[in-house]
């Protein structure tokens, strides 16, 4: 129960945040308390705020100016005047980190727009800021969306990178199960001329005892040597394939430590998509 809580309440804020909601309030700028139009933002400093006003003031303004709050001169918003007006800015933020409320003033004709004032001037204020504002936090949003598909895009870096390694052991495994296939053949062809070897050693023996030459003699340790080769060999085989046994277990260890990573590295690619998912469908829902 406590968990369908929290997950509705997770809901019901990303929900909040997606709406727009635009006030009537006043603020006490440095000139004095104007009436404003205000709206809350997430995720965002009150420096940035003020700096993405700025950028949306300048085009349709003669000067900007303003130390303690921003302020335009000459705005021309048409669907509010056919006059120029003033325009104040000013962000504040509740702590570091908390959300950004935003006030904005305008000033028509020596007269502060509010509550009070003409339809039109109230509507074309308001949706202004709102248009501002929604455009603001669709640009947080989608900074955000970005940043999380760039580590949708790191994980799928890894699995890719993890899927090659795979080949690339179990390539290495089948290459050398062959060469230990081929080793065991080899030792078991030696092992078949070193038993023949013995016995035409253990021959030429019997042959030299009964009737010694030195020809006899000279044949016999070449015949030795033979053997003594033979059976460096099979010892040599046996060792390669010793190796190549305990090659091959290591070589499947990393193979099945590698999937398991692979599997690890999905679950993680599913979590970090639906993360995605989640920001795309959250910008869009920004209104």
């Amino acid at each position: 129960m406590r968990s369908s809580l929290f997950f509705l309440a997770i809901h019901l804020t990303a929900l909040a945040q997606a709406q727009t909601e635009v006030r009537n309030t006043t603020f006490a700028f440095s000139g004095g308390q104007y009436p404003t139009f205000s709206v809350v933002f997430a995720d965002i400093d009150a420096g940035d705020v003020e700096k993405y006003m700025k950028e949306r003031l300048k085009p349709i303004s003669l000067e900007l100016g303003g130390k303690k709050e921003i302020m335009s001169i000459g705005t021309r918003l048409p669907a509010v005047s056919g006059d120029t007006m003033r325009v104040f800015v000013k962000a504040e933020q509740a702590g570091k980190g908390g959300d950004v409320t935003t006030h904005v003033a305008f000033r028509l004709n020596n007269a502060f727009i509010g509550p009070e004032s003409a339809e039109q001037e109230r509507t074309g204020c308001r949706d202004w800021v709102y248009q501002q504002a929604v455009m603001l936090k669709k640009n947080i949003a989608q900074e955000k969306a970005d940043e999380e598909q760039k580590r949708l895009d790191h994980l799928q870096s890894d699995l890719a990178g993890l899927i090659k390694d795979k080949v690339r052991l179990e390539n290495a495994l089948e290459k050398n199960d062959r060469k230990v296939s081929d080793d065991q053949r080899e030792r078991e062809q030696v092992d078949g001329e070193g038993k023949l070897m013995a016995e035409r050693v253990a021959a030429k023996r019997q042959e030299m005892n009964t009737a010694p030459s030195e020809q006899l003699t000279k044949d016999h340790e070449s015949l030795e040597k033979e053997q003594e080769k033979l059976t460096h060999k099979a010892a040599k085989l046996a060792e390669d394939i010793a190796d190549g046994r305990k090659k091959s277990e290591e070589l499947q260890y990393e193979i099945k430590l590698n999937q398991l990573n692979q599997d690890l590295k999905n679950k993680e690619i599913a979590g970090q998509s639906k993360v995605v998912k989640d920001m795309v469908e959250k910008q869009a829902a920004i209104d």
